[in-house]
């Protein structure tokens, strides 16, 4: 989701003013890592990148099994994965992360709902429809009950879940899921030109 990465940032800064000065070091580790994995990423220096990113993953242990940047670290990690084409590697890491964050949170909790949506749109990149959809049909009643109707999480996955429908020729099933979430498109733009927010 679009919104992921200013959470992140919000949050690491807040999580920063929060450690004592051991954990300084650490924190300071982890975000090298990360840094180092990005760059040697754009110089297509794919293997170096992993290391690092499994590098940046250990010193985030540290950090304890539920701290936010632990499970930062391990979801990009599988998004590494997926990206250079390493779907079992990311479908293992992925469904561990969505247990890990269903033991930590509870099946009803917006991190659990991430990993949700991040599984369904591996699978949906695998061709794996059927377990894209299983997890559609969890996904899409927790985020109502989490967020509401409105929102725009809750028209993007509408969005995705439709273009699966399509892939599994069920357009007719998938017309109403892509109307709605235009129209919650539509409203959104509406309220903030008005002024009225998102």
């Amino acid at each position: 989701m679009q919104h992921a990465s200013a959470w992140r940032k919000s949050a690491g800064l807040f999580f920063r003013l929060l450690l004592p000065e051991s954990e300084l070091g650490r924190e300071s580790r982890w975000l090298k890592l990360r840094k180092e994995s990005n760059r040697l990423r754009e110089q297509k220096q794919i293997f170096m990148a992993e290391e690092k990113l499994k590098q940046a993953e250990e010193v985030a242990r540290g950090f304890g099994a539920e701290d936010p940047r632990c499970f930062q670290a391990r979801e990009e990690l599988t998004e590494f994965y997926e990206a250079i084409g390493s779907y079992t590697q990311a479908e293992s890491m992925a469904k561990a992360l969505l247990a890990d964050r269903e033991k930590a949170f509870g099946a009803e909790h917006l991190e659990t709902a991430r990993s949700l949506n991040n599984l369904a749109l591996l699978h949906y990149s695998q061709g794996k429809n059927e377990e894209s959809e299983a997890l559609y049909r969890r996904l899409m009643p927790l985020l109502e009950k989490l967020k509401g109707v409105e929102t725009l999480e809750y028209a993007v996955c509408l969005e995705n879940y439709a273009a699966l429908l399509r892939r599994m020729d069920r357009k007719e099933e998938s017309e109403p899921m892509r109307f709605q979430a235009r129209e919650i498109r539509r409203q959104r733009k509406q309220r903030n030109e008005a002024g009225n927010g998102p």
